[in-house]
């Protein structure tokens, strides 16, 4: 008969790791309940608002993009290796690539004209260049200095919203 050590520490440790990964897949990464989300780049052009969708294992066939002036829908569907004829004869030991349908939809930070949009699909990954409308892209201002700006008037009494007004100095109220 031998004797071990018995260590309620290294069971907590275990308690903890095991509460660590019930809060990330139930926070973090949300399961599939609702579809799966899709990873994303998006960014801006001066002209265009770019989105960069990874789909790995779906076709450009089984992906739908729908856009209006300010979101976009992108729906995918990945088929799995078990919807295949032979794959009831097989031995599953790991089944852990995404599968299903897979959605995301994106409130845009500008504004865009979706009817002018180009879509492209290449290797797993869905580029949408959408142009922005034209009051959503960058003007540059022209600044006046000195004598150029003459003819502009400010009113030293004005009250500016958001600006706090307190009394002038040496006026008592």
């Amino acid at each position: 008969m031998s004797l071990s050590s018995y260590n309620p520490l290294s069971e907590m440790t275990s308690l903890r790791d095991a509460m660590n990964r019930l809060l990330e897949e139930s926070y973090v990464r949300p399961s599939s309940a609702g579809g799966r989300n899709i990873p994303l780049d998006v960014f801006e052009t001066p002209d265009d608002l770019v989105i960069i969708a990874a789909v790995p294992g779906a076709s450009a066939d089984d992906v739908n993009v729908t856009a209006t002036g300010d979101t976009v829908t992108l729906k995918a569907k990945v088929p799995s290796e078990t919807q295949k004829s032979q794959s009831s004869e097989w031995t599953w030991y790991l089944h852990e690539i995404p599968h299903g349908e897979f959605t995301r939809m994106i409130d845009l930070p500008v504004e865009i004209n979706p009817q002018n949009g180009k879509a492209t699909f290449q290797n797993g990954m869905l580029r949408l260049d959408l142009p922005k409308v034209e009051e959503a892209r960058q003007h540059k201002l022209n600044i006046q200095s000195g004598s150029q700006a003459q003819g502009q008037k400010v009113n030293a009494g004005q009250h500016f919203e958001g600006v706090a007004q307190g009394p002038k100095p040496g006026v008592t109220q």
